[in-house]
């Protein structure tokens, strides 16, 4: 993983308020991969609000402002480097 992946993955550690090991953040090769992982780490009692759709808002937020990814290439499927150079 790149400097750029490490910094999403830090960014996805401060908002989310969660710690991701680094055997953890290798494996994530897909968006949907970074939203399987903060979900299972994340509490899951406000139910008013999906949470994963909120990681896929956050980590699409994230890879807008910080890596300039236009919003609309992002994709759940999406591979990080091949596709977004992370």
């Amino acid at each position: 993983m790149g400097l750029d992946g490490v910094e999403l993955i830090m960014e996805t550690e401060n908002v989310f308020g969660i710690r991701i090991e680094d055997e953890e953040a290798e494996v994530c090769l897909h968006p949907r991969d970074v939203i399987e992982l903060v979900w299972s780490k994340v509490s899951h009692a406000d139910k008013a609000v999906c949470p994963s759709q909120r990681a896929f808002c956050i980590s699409r937020r994230a890879l807008v402002d910080v890596f300039g990814i236009a919003e609309e290439q992002y994709s759940e499927d999406a591979r990080f480097v091949e596709d977004y150079g992370v």
